[in-house]
């Protein structure tokens, strides 16, 4: 009983994060769209920097 319970709450928890992010893509991808660019400026050039360290 208590097992299937979980199931159906983790079911409806999933599909509930799915909708979500599906609703909220868009206001994402103009409210973080300079902080993404920005984060993934920085990733770039901190993985630059560990392939210079590992080919020295």
């Amino acid at each position: 009983m208590l097992t299937s319970f979980t199931h159906l709450f983790v079911s409806i928890a999933q599909i509930h994060f799915i909708l979500h992010i599906f609703g909220i893509q868009l206001f994402l991808l103009f409210f973080l769209n300079f902080f993404n660019l920005k984060f993934l400026f920085s990733h770039g050039i901190w993985n630059l920097a560990i392939l210079k360290g590992k080919s020295n």
